[in-house]
């Protein structure tokens, strides 16, 4: 009687209620980049060098929530996920950076959700947060700058390596 937790095994395909309002918040913020960065906030005006820019940025920011709306959310790998968005957050920050903020921000609340179900910390566990962020962070740096067609591709590949991963 009273018993409020959630069940959230992986057999029984339910999800955490609070994590996916951070996903889906995470995949608005994504096109609101893509929308700032590529139209209403570019330096030299709208051209091919600021969409660019726009996708790059916004498929890096969409791969954790798309990560965690593809896949069963298991504490492990919403740990490892939203630490690496933190991590390739507050990495690529620094110089004014926003996108990097916003990652920082919203990865730092994924991985409290997930932490919040105290799943135990493994070596594979901290391999993982460490790849994604590295992958993040490359894709966050790629994007930024006058980007070439070949270089947002490679930050889209990057990010779809997060967002499709299995474990």
């Amino acid at each position: 009687m009273g018993d409020t937790t959630m069940d959230t095994s992986p057999g029984r395909g339910s999800r955490s209620v609070p994590l996916q309002a951070l996903a889906f918040l995470g995949l608005i913020l994504a096109v609101g980049i893509l929308v700032f960065v590529g139209f209403i906030g570019p330096d030299n005006g709208v051209d091919a060098s600021s969409l660019q820019q726009g996708v790059g940025l916004a498929a890096t920011f969409a791969a954790v929530p798309a990560a965690i709306l593809l896949r069963p959310a298991d504490p492990n790998r919403v740990v490892s996920l939203g630490g690496a968005m933190t991590l390739a957050g507050l990495t690529t920050m620094f110089g004014g950076n926003l996108v990097g903020l916003l990652m920082a921000i919203v990865g730092v609340a994924i991985l409290l959700v997930g932490a919040s179900q105290q799943p135990p910390i493994t070596l594979g566990q901290v391999v993982r947060l460490t790849g994604y962020a590295v992958l993040l962070g490359f894709a966050v740096w790629l994007s930024l700058g006058e980007t070439t067609p070949l270089l947002v591709l490679a930050s889209v590949f990057f990010s779809a390596i997060v967002a499709t991963s299995s474990v």
